[in-house]
């Protein structure tokens, strides 16, 4: 039976905090290949506060958030050389998607083409840069494919590749819908806080509205905080968590949601972003700015795009026939995934 590493040598450490989707992301793989072959996540010493410990290979470093460039570059470099040296050469090594010109450098000087190694790539922005594009001329021979979530990001990097989203669907049996009644907001924006999701446009556009809004997620450095908050101070239903969000915390959240907002703008319109599926995946329609990203909210009827969220009737839609239609809609988008599952399955070389 094919071993399977999931690996995340950067390993981000914000003050004892997974930053990112790194965790989610691997917790999904788990269920994905788990009942196939022999499954492990490796990651840095934060991982082993989230996985049991027969599931890792823990590497010895973390990436720094805010510490000094080189010393993070050298930490990938020794998780890099941990995690090569602990594999065998039938191994299926994945490696997540972070700091994608640091871990291709890093590759370069310690990967040696002992095992199958693939790559997650959610955006061809990386091909844009002149020097990364040399780096894949050199790593190519060693790099047998990349999961990407389109065909734009897959051709750019020039190597064999598999479409499929972020997160694999795998159902839950435990998992129970609220019903539109049961909800405690009407909308919600929920994630990293960054200028691109456009959350400070969507707190103006609840400034005068009659309905309730919960924004939840930890602001990025260069977001105006302060703006936000004075924001939502004109108006008692919004309501404003900034901080980081437990995996608890996020999920229940998104299930006390009757809509998720995504109001992306700037690299979000072209990039994949995993809050969308950890929203549709709880049963949560979507509203959204008309972008490529969130075509296929649409295209499946579940949910709701506009081009400029000033002028989107938010009342027109929180109607309970016309939120359980979107509700349906996700549910028959769901069952598309046992051919995303077997697809990734048989594209890195596991029998199901």
């Amino acid at each position: 039976m094919a071993r399977v590493i999931l690996a995340d040598l950067k390993s981000a450490d914000a003050n004892g905090i997974c930053v990112g989707h790194y965790f989610a992301l691997a917790s999904n793989y788990d269920q994905v290949f788990s009942p196939h072959c022999d499954f492990k996540i490796s990651g840095g010493p934060l991982y082993e506060k989230q996985f049991k410990k027969e599931s890792l290979i823990v590497l010895p470093h973390s990436f720094v958030e805010g510490d000094n460039k080189l010393k993070n570059f050298f930490r990938m470099l020794f998780n890099a050389k941990k995690l090569f040296s602990s594999i065998d050469k039938d191994d299926v090594v994945i490696i997540q998607d972070s700091q994608p010109a640091m871990i291709l450098f890093v590759l370069l000087l310690t990967y040696f083409g002992k095992a199958n190694l693939f790559q997650i790539h959610y955006s061809e922005g990386p091909m844009r840069r002149w020097y990364f594009r040399a780096m894949m001329k050199f790593a190519r021979r060693n790099i047998k494919g990349v999961l990407c979530p389109n065909e734009n990001v897959g051709k750019a990097y020039a190597v064999p590749y598999i479409c499929v989203p972020d997160y694999i669907y795998v159902e839950q049996k435990s998992f129970s819908k609220k019903q539109y009644a049961e909800k405690k907001f009407d909308f919600m924006s929920i994630g990293r806080i960054v200028n691109d999701k456009g959350i400070l446009e969507t707190a103006k556009a609840f400034v005068n509205s009659p309905h309730s809004l919960l924004i939840a997620g930890k602001p990025d450095e260069n977001f105006d905080v302060k703006q936000l908050v004075m924001t939502a101070k004109k108006n008692k239903k919004i309501s404003v968590f900034l901080d980081y969000l437990s995996e608890s915390d996020f999920k229940c959240y998104i299930e006390e949601s009757r809509y998720c907002i995504l109001n992306y703008q700037g690299s979000y319109v072209e990039r994949s972003s995993g809050v969308v599926l950890d929203t549709l995946f709880k049963g949560v329609p979507i509203v959204g700015r008309r972008c490529r990203a969130l075509q296929f909210i649409e295209d499946y009827g579940m949910g709701f795009l506009y081009d400029d969220i000033n002028d989107f009737d938010f009342s027109k839609i929180l109607d309970p026939i016309i939120w359980q239609k979107c509700v349906d809609a996700i549910d028959v988008y769901k069952k598309q995934f046992e051919e995303y599952n077997k697809s990734l399955l048989n594209f890195v070389g596991v029998k199901n």
